[in-house]
Formats: C-alpha cells, sequence, structure tokens
C-alpha cells in the first residue's frame, strides 16, 4: 500500500468513529442514560 492511500483510509476511520461517537454523545441526555445505555440493551 502507498502512503496517500493509507493517509486517507486513516482519515475516512476516524471521520466514522467520531460521528458515531458524537451520535452517542447526542443520545445521552444525563449520567444515568451513559451508564445504564438508557436501558435499551
Amino acid at each position: 500500500m502507498n502512503i496517500p492511500l493509507l493517509s486517507i483510509i486513516i482519515i475516512m476511520y476516524l471521520l466514522v468513529i467520531g460521528y458515531l461517537g458524537f451520535l452517542g454523545y447526542r443520545g445521552t441526555k444525563s449520567d444515568r442514560d451513559f451508564n445504564i445505555a438508557g436501558r435499551q440493551i
């Protein structure tokens, strides 16, 4: 693999992980939601 392709893959991965973290952040409204996952599991 060449460096530019690997860099693009890493950046895309970080963006996806950041987006998923943001969605999780928006879904928690209190500490209780964070600790017990909103009782959805």
